[in-house]
């Protein structure tokens, strides 16, 4: 429910991070090649994901804080 609030490039980027829906997790480097983004910039997309979801969801996704 928590990733329905992110848009799709927010939402994939924490699903191949963390590896959830039965994905592998990736790297930054690899998941910037697919989106054909630096891994920098992928680190700032899903930093901003993640402040979303704390936002939303609160201490629910702490654990996702900590990577």
């Amino acid at each position: 429910v928590c990733l329905s609030i992110l848009d799709d490039r927010e939402r994939s980027i924490v699903k191949w991070y963390y590896g959830f829906d039965g994905h592998r997790t990736m790297t930054m480097g690899e998941i910037g090649r697919k989106w054909g983004l630096t891994p920098e910039r992928i680190r700032q997309l899903r930093n901003h994901a993640l402040e979303k979801l704390r936002r939303c969801c609160g201490d629910q996704l702490i654990g996702l804080s900590q990577n």
